[in-house]
C-alpha cells in the first residue's frame, strides 16, 4: 500500500502546478498552513505553494515614509491559489485611513488566474502578553481548535491531489485510472 502512494504521488506530481503567493507593498504574509514564514530583511519574500486551497495568515504594515509603523493585528483566512497569487488590502493612502480601516477591520483582496475577488470569511488572531504575536504558530492551533478546524480541514498533499484530478481533462483521467489499475494488480 505505501508503494501504491508513492508511485501515485510521483506520477501526479508532473501535473502538479506550483504557483508563488505575493504580499502587495503593504502586506506581510505570517505562516502558510500553520507554518511560520522565514522573512527576509532585505525585502519580501514570495512564497512557493502548489495550486489549491492554502490557510494563510497575513497583515497590513506601512510607515507611510515616517518613521513609525501603523499595522494591523495578523488575519487568517483561506485562499484558493491558481497560478501567481497576490493578497492586498483596500487601497490605503494615509495615515488616518490606515487607522480607520484596521480599526473597522481589514478587507483583503485575491488576484490570481481566477481573477479578482474579495476574501470572504478574515478573522483577526488574538494574542496575549507584550509580545502576543511571536508565537504565530500556536495562535494558529489555539485558532483551529476554538473554530474545529482539524488537520483534515486544512489543505494537504491528498487535497492536492485530489485537487488535480478534479481539474484534470476526461482524457487524463481515464489514462490515470488505467494506470492505477494496473500497477495495483501488480
Amino acid at each position: 500500500m505505501k508503494f501504491t502512494i508513492l508511485i501515485l504521488a510521483l506520477t501526479v506530481s508532473p501535473f502538479t502546478m506550483s504557483s508563488e503567493l505575493i504580499p502587495n507593498d503593504d502586506v506581510t504574509i505570517l505562516a502558510v498552513n500553520g507554518v511560520k514564514i522565514k522573512t527576509s530583511f532585505f525585502g519580501k519574500n514570495k512564497i512557493e505553494v502548489e495550486d489549491g486551497e492554502h490557510q494563510i495568515v497575513a497583515k497590513y504594515i506601512n510607515s507611510f515614509g515616517n518613521q513609525d509603523f501603523i499595522d494591523s493585528a495578523p488575519y487568517i483566512f483561506n485562499v484558493n491559489v491558481s497560478g501567481n497569487t497576490t493578497i492586498s488590502t483596500n487601497k490605503i493612502t494615509n495615515e488616518r485611513q490606515a487607522d480607520e480601516q484596521i480599526a473597522n477591520g481589514l478587507s483583503w483582496f485575491i488576484i490570481n488566474n481566477e481573477g479578482e475577488y474579495k476574501v470572504n470569511q478574515s478573522s483577526q488572531l488574538i494574542g496575549n502578553g507584550i509580545m502576543p504575536f511571536s508565537d504565530i504558530e500556536k495562535l494558529i492551533e489555539e485558532y483551529n481548535k476554538q473554530n474545529v478546524i482539524t488537520k483534515e480541514d486544512t489543505p494537504s498533499s491528498t487535497t492536492s491531489l485530489i485537487a488535480h484530478y478534479q481539474r484534470a481533462t476526461t482524457e487524463e483521467k481515464k489514462q490515470f485510472k488505467m494506470w492505477l489499475i494496473e500497477n495495483e494488480t501488480k
